[in-house]
């Protein structure tokens, strides 16, 4: 989806023509780890493991990328938005950067990331960005405003874009 409806490729390569943007391997995989009509209860931990344990030790080994979590960031839309800020908040050891894009809801984010939001200085150390973007008329708008106020609350550092628009 990221090139067919969001032609990520050709931003890319206009950013970087254009000197915006550093040149970078994206890397997209589909967060779609068990099968649609089957249980869902696992598939943010399977997407969690498959990006921690396969995709980033592949990637480094067969690409020649710049090294260290400043070099690294996880992103995604709607259901992937949530598997980024699951597996990204939770891994600020790999991921300096995180985006949630018209994010699905992490219902028990509060407790999950606790220790995260007790530690504001720490975290903002760790963390090079955070940003959460949704479109006002998205049904996932009053989850991220939600997300936006706790973070606040809890001092860290994040950029909460709201712009016109739908899950899209």
């Amino acid at each position: 989806d990221w090139t067919a409806a969001g032609r990520a490729n050709f931003m890319a390569d206009n950013l970087i023509a254009a000197k915006r943007m550093v040149p970078m391997i994206i890397v997209m995989p589909s967060g779609h780890t068990v099968p649609f009509g089957g249980p869902q209860t696992q598939r943010d931990a399977l997407f969690e493991r498959y990006i921690t344990e396969e995709v980033i030790p592949t990637v480094d080994a067969k690409y020649r990328v710049a090294p260290g979590t400043a070099n690294r960031a996880i992103m995604g839309l709607s259901m992937g938005g949530g598997q980024a800020l699951k597996t990204g908040l939770a891994h600020l050891e790999l991921f300096s950067a995180v985006g949630a894009f018209s994010s699905a809801n992490v219902a028990d984010f509060t407790t999950r990331f606790e220790k995260l939001l007790a530690d504001s200085a720490g975290t903002n150390a760790k963390l090079k960005l955070l940003w959460i973007g949704c479109g006002r008329q998205d049904t996932a708008f009053a989850g991220a405003e939600r997300l936006d106020a706790l973070l606040n609350t809890h001092k860290i550092r994040h950029t909460f874009f709201a712009m016109e628009g739908y899950h899209d």
